[in-house]
């Protein structure tokens, strides 16, 4: 059942990421430029005249502070937690979106997110799966995820509302299914 919703886009997949520098969107923003084939396993940015694989991402700014948090002989870097919502399920989307947007993944080597410009300057990339929603199945899976403890105590939350995760699951309507 799992794999026919997923064929038919019936299935909602939301991920968190810290990305580099601080977006200025105030609201969710649609990412839809279109991805192809690069070099090796890398994808890219199809130019304006290339063909390629339509592509769509919302995202929405969750905080902002700096990185990384606690002792660190390198000034701390501006990050932002953003929330990610995927109408379509193309290899390395979110990470080609968000790095064509000027907001690399924090330690993402291939897309530009390397801190300081040093490949070991981060011990993971910061790019979590965290809900699966299979509505027609009444199904909420979600993994935890820590990423907002990575930012320093200087880490804000943004003054402007933000716009909510659909109804069904914010009103808890869905069971849920921890996941560790």
């Amino acid at each position: 059942v799992g794999s026919q919703l997923f064929e038919k886009r019936r299935v909602q997949k939301f991920y968190l990421a810290l990305v580099l520098g601080h977006p200025p969107w105030k609201s969710e923003v649609h990412l839809t430029d279109r991805l192809c084939d690069g070099e090796g396993f890398a994808r890219r940015l199809a130019a304006e005249e290339e063909t390629g694989e339509e592509a769509e991402t919302f995202a929405e700014l969750l905080k902002v502070g700096l990185w990384p948090k606690g002792p660190c002989s390198r000034a701390p870097l501006p990050v932002a937690l953003v929330r990610l919502r995927l109408m379509t399920g193309r290899r390395h989307q979110i990470r080609l979106h968000l790095s064509g947007a000027g907001f690399p993944v924090l330690g993402d080597d291939t897309y530009g997110g390397n801190p300081w410009g040093d490949r070991a300057g981060s011990y993971r990339m910061f790019l979590h799966s965290h809900r699966l929603v299979l509505e027609e199945e009444k199904i909420c899976i979600e993994a935890p995820c820590g990423f907002a403890d990575e930012l320093t105590q200087e880490a804000r939350s943004l003054p402007f509302p933000l716009t909510s995760w659909p109804k069904a699951v914010a009103l808890g309507a869905l069971p849920r299914v921890e996941g560790s």
